[in-house]
């Protein structure tokens, strides 16, 4: 693993990591044996980051969900859809799958700035504080990606979050 010491002195170990090499030595000649140009060696990056996404966003579906089913007093799993919103999960929490991509993202591509974004805020969200600082200074000091929506503003949105935590 990769340790960062956060501002407090404690030791994160954000990124699991095989202790034979770095992540890009390790990486890059399976990429160029799959055949990915260099330009694109980004892609297995962006893949697991949007994975990740599409998980945590499923993670804040089901607990608005989850939320109207007890405002209205029902079984959490009585309406249909929300049976139909767990099954792809097969008992998995989808924070725990939108966690696992986004660190598949960031042993792939580990300055990848929307990766570490993500991966803070949904630390933030779980109450991992000094993970989500962690992160969030990664997010703020790594590039962002080539085609990110310019109005994302990501390197202001990691140093408000880091400021507000």
């Amino acid at each position: 693993m990769t340790a960062i010491a956060n501002s407090g002195g404690a030791v994160q170990e954000p990124i699991d990591r095989d202790r034979s090499g770095s992540t890009s030595e390790q990486i890059d000649p399976l990429l160029q044996a799959l055949g990915f140009p260099p330009a694109d060696r980004a892609q297995p990056a962006l893949a697991a980051l949007h994975a990740g996404a599409a998980f945590h966003r499923l993670a804040l579906m089901l607990d608005v969900a989850e939320a109207y089913a007890r405002d209205a007093h029902l079984p959490a799993d009585e309406p249909a859809y929300l049976e139909l919103l767990h099954r792809p999960l097969h008992g998995e929490p989808p924070r725990t799958i939108a966690k696992r991509h986004y660190r598949v993202a960031l042993r792939t591509s580990e300055h990848l700035a929307e990766a570490w974004f993500n991966l803070a805020r949904l630390l933030q969200d779980s109450g991992d504080y000094n993970g989500a600082l962690v992160a969030f200074s990664r997010a703020a000091s790594s590039p962002v990606h080539p085609r990110a929506q310019p109005h994302a503003q990501l390197h202001l949105n990691a140093h408000w979050h880091t400021a507000t935590i």
